[in-house]
């Protein structure tokens, strides 16, 4: 009996009636991919473009915002400065050429403007988070907001305190050390830092300290988008973020918004209680202090309050958080340099240091300079719009609307920038001695080679404090212990919004010796 013959008609007619649909269905799906990504007709013409399906295709597979440019974008952009990048949901013009960075931040000509999150995707969960606020703000918004918060950030920095939690950072990783089974094994570095960074934020900016048994993984915000980024729904989000603007909300999104929510509770909850006592001698214009007391007198609305908090919370903690953990990472790679690194610091000078000695080591700032060369914490930013016809360069003709962003990781790894060993840890290349380190940071900064606290105008109001910051903590650790990869470690870069090594393991060992003690 013939197979095909005993098979009813009918059924196959089905199948074939179904096979259509499907494939109609997945049609109409590519169609209406290719015709929401196909590049504008205005979009200049004259600058290569990132290929787009093999940058949905690695994006979805799950690799990290650096592994995309290393793999994607660095061989185009380094040869032309500038590409085309679909970014937030729209093809975008992605700047590294050095002459095109200077230009686009100076904005002589007024034709850029500053575009935060809550413009950008006023839906998502970004812009709920952020708000307006003195980073993403521009005009006569920026000038209020910095006028308003400039005090805060040149308010001496608690030398003694800093010490103190760079010994206690130090203790608290030999103590999880000696708690590991295993003579080879290591700990994650990655939880003190982080509580390391609240402490040193917290009594700085808000005369206040969070709770020390807050869950690094629930309350950690990278740690919380790192969680989204492994789904792949949260992965398809990053590249369409309108999935975010229907009726009904993404489990993934749902569950970060809850972490997310959480966090900034917590944040303007000790905010607020710190704000009902008065501020210690000579606080007042501590940052908590002074965005209430702008509230209470009407200079700034409750909504701008809560953002400029948040903002400046997680950009404050965070960039310290992350330039640590980055220079701690290349140390544990390089010992002989922090071998010398801690040479430096006990020997160059006295045990109770002033911020002012601290400024005079070359090694101990090549090396903060350096982490922040290779891991920049925003490696990559699209927050400039044309607000009218604008050339970028000679010929790159930018239509008004169009967002245009830089991208740091990429300039300060460029080897026609830096050399061959662009991509490699070397902090003596900044210089010999302190004078030739801080003028090689001046002349990067000018030429727009090195990005990480911004340049010229909106140059970061927190450079200052974070290096005292990074500084007094470097010089407690390698004062006090040592640390070292494990066998078996591998390099990755995390796979959050910030450019950092991802999942840091060090073995630490206390420093036995006793350091030679300058008087």
């Amino acid at each position: 009996m013939n197979l095909f013959q005993s098979f009813p008609v009918a059924a196959l007619s089905d199948i074939s009636t179904n096979m259509w649909i499907v494939l109609g269905i997945i049609a109409a799906v590519v169609g209406a991919v290719a015709y929401g990504t196909a590049m504008p007709r205005n979009f200049p013409r004259n600058i290569p473009r990132v290929p787009l399906w093999k940058h949905f295709y690695i994006v979805l597979r799950g690799a990290s915002k650096s592994d995309v440019y290393n793999r994607l974008v660095r061989g185009l952009i380094e040869k032309h400065g500038v590409v085309a990048f679909w970014n937030e949901g729209a093809w975008t013009i992605l700047v590294t050429k050095p002459e095109y960075l200077v230009q686009i931040f100076k904005n002589s000509d007024r034709k850029l403007n500053k575009m935060g999150l809550a413009e950008r995707i006023p839906w998502g969960s970004g812009a709920k988070l952020f708000g307006i606020n003195i980073i993403d703000s521009d005009g006569e918004q920026y000038v209020t907001f910095r006028k308003l918060l400039k005090e805060g950030f040149c308010l001496p920095a608690p030398l003694d305190s800093f010490r103190q939690k760079g010994r206690d950072l130090a203790e608290k990783l030999l103590k999880n050390q000696t708690s590991t089974q295993g003579h080879n094994c290591g700990v994650l570095i990655g939880p003190p830092v982080w509580r390391w960074a609240l402490s040193v934020w917290g009594e700085y900016f808000l005369d206040a300290q969070f709770d020390n048994n807050m869950d690094y993984r629930t309350f950690n915000i990278q740690q919380i988008l790192t969680v989204q980024n492994k789904k792949f729904m949260g992965r398809l989000k990053g590249l369409f973020p309108f999935l975010d603007n229907l009726p009904f909300k993404w489990p993934v999104t749902a569950h970060s918004d809850r972490l997310l929510h959480e966090v900034q509770s917590r944040l303007l909850r000790l905010a607020e209680d710190r704000c009902r006592s008065p501020p210690p001698p000579d606080g007042e214009n501590k940052i908590g202090f002074s965005l209430h007391r702008a509230r209470e007198q009407n200079l700034m609305s409750e909504y701008h309050y809560q953002c400029n908090h948040k903002q400046l919370f997680i950009a404050g903690h965070e960039n310290v958080e992350t330039t640590l953990n980055s220079a701690m990472e290349e140390l544990g790679a390089n010992p002989h340099i922090q071998e010398l690194l801690r040479e430096e610091v006990t020997r160059n000078i006295p045990w109770d240091y002033s911020f002012k000695d601290l400024d005079q080591l070359p090694l101990l700032n090549a090396v903060i300079y350096e982490a922040l060369r290779l891991y920049p914490p925003l490696g990559h930013m699209s927050n400039r719009i044309a607000t009218e016809p604008y050339v970028l360069g000679e010929d790159i003709a930018v239509p008004k609307g169009m967002m245009l962003g830089w991208h740091a990781y990429g300039i300060q790894t460029d080897p026609h920038v830096w050399g061959e060993t662009a991509r490699k840890f070397d902090p003596f290349r900044w210089g010999k001695d302190s004078a030739s380190v801080k003028q090689m940071l001046r002349q990067r900064q000018a030429r727009g080679q090195y990005l990480p606290f911004g340049i010229y105008g909106r140059k970061c109001l927190g450079f200052n404090i974070a290096m005292q910051m990074l500084q007094s903590t470097l010089c407690e650790l390698v004062r006090n212990i040592e640390w070292k990869h494990p066998e078996g470690y591998t390099f990755a870069y995390g796979k959050a919004a910030l450019v950092m090594p991802d999942n840091i393991t060090m073995q630490i060992v206390e420093r036995r010796s006793e350091p030679e003690k300058l008087i």
